[in-house]
């Protein structure tokens, strides 16, 4: 599929989590009553939060069938617990529309449509750019892009330097399912946080916490990375602490398929592999 079908997935996503957004602060209206707390009337809520509800679930149906078709899903993400279509949808959402904004001011130079965008282009250039997964030639460079890089954090009065948006999705809604769903992936979660119950006593249980979960997400999104770079043609690289920093221990996607799916997954590349061999 083109481009712009993902691209518009991207927008379905964000559509979604409007709709949620706006469903759930009705409803905390509503509970507010129900507890005690006011005495509005909540009739015509009731009424907005059912069909606020129904769409968010047609919306959600729609997005969750297109990302089942996406290779990153029929190739590989469909075997690994802990993460559904629609955490996909979120994740490639927040990065599949990268440079298409400049691009599109790049094509039209030197007549873009306002002093905004020349300003834009002056300062990035006029050539165009890689998107989405392109965007980035190695996973660090993704993680520093979803906030995952050591030291990052927001400074007061100046703009993040990652999307805060994906940095959610990774950790708060990926991370925390995997946690949940006893993903394969959760046993560098778990390994990490023993790891530092022993190393650092002086941090608390959340910090404990966060910092195995990040460590988790780190490996998934490698993966991640190598996957969509090597579906889109693009070449890959190590981490630069196993290419620079001397780290020799690297998890390999293979261990994080679930058994059961992974020799089916084997089966059929060799199936396909003696069907290609059988037209030669």
């Amino acid at each position: 599929m083109s481009e712009n079908v993902w691209l518009g997935m991207s927008t379905d996503v964000k559509l979604y989590r409007q709709i949620q957004k706006l469903r759930l602060g009705i409803g905390e209206r509503i509970r507010s009553v129900e507890q005690g707390r006011s005495e509005r009337n909540v009739a015509r809520d009731r009424e907005w939060f059912d069909g606020l509800y129904a769409i968010e679930k047609n919306v959600r149906k729609s997005v969750e069938t297109l990302a089942q078709t996406h290779p990153l899903w029929t190739d590989w993400l469909q075997y690994v617990r802990g993460i559904g279509p629609l955490n996909m949808a979120q994740l490639i959402g927040e990065i599949v529309g990268i440079n298409e904004h400049h691009n599109a001011i790049a094509r039209k130079e030197p007549k873009a449509r306002d002093e905004r965008e020349r300003a834009w282009a002056k300062e990035r250039g006029t050539e165009i750019k890689p998107t989405g997964i392109g965007a980035f030639d190695t996973v660090s460079a993704l993680w520093k892009y979803a906030g995952l890089a050591p030291g990052q954090k927001p400074i007061k009065g100046e703009v993040l330097s990652y999307n805060n948006r994906l940095k959610t999705v990774c950790l708060g809604i990926v991370g925390d399912c995997m946690i949940r769903a006893n993903s394969p992936y959760r046993v560098i979660y778990d390994n990490a946080k023993a790891k530092y119950e022993e190393t650092r006593p002086d941090w608390t249980k959340g910090h404990r916490h966060y910092a195995a979960r990040r460590k988790m997400v780190k490996v998934f999104l490698s993966h991640f990375w190598e996957h969509w770079r090597e579906l889109e043609g693009y070449p890959t690289r190590k981490a630069y602490v196993l290419e620079h920093l001397g780290h020799t221990h690297e998890h390999e996607w293979q261990d994080f398929v679930e058994p059961e799916y992974f020799d089916g997954f084997v089966t059929m590349i060799e199936k396909e592999i003696e069907m290609a061999r059988g037209t030669e």
